[in-house]
């Protein structure tokens, strides 16, 4: 099992370009991934591995399963 180090360096080496501190336009959702508490691992799967707007999939020879898996472990931490 991946500790959450590593979940978070994993997370910070793929997912750095989605941390911007700001708010989606018209809605309280932050922009940053690690305020996020409404992303699903499942989901996360899907977005990573499918792509969604401008964001491109990327492919397992880019970020393994065990990778996207401490991402979606990562995003789903529990909060304080």
């Amino acid at each position: 099992m991946r500790t959450f180090d590593h979940a978070r360096a994993v997370f910070a080496r793929i997912c750095r370009h989605f941390t911007l501190e700001q708010r989606y336009k018209g809605t309280s959702l932050p922009t940053a991934l690690e305020e996020r508490t409404d992303l699903d691992p499942a989901f996360i799967r899907a977005i990573v591995r499918g792509g969604l707007n401008g964001m491109p999939r990327a492919r397992k020879t880019e970020l393994s399963d065990d990778e996207l898996a401490a991402i979606g472990a990562y995003l789903n931490r529990p909060r304080r």
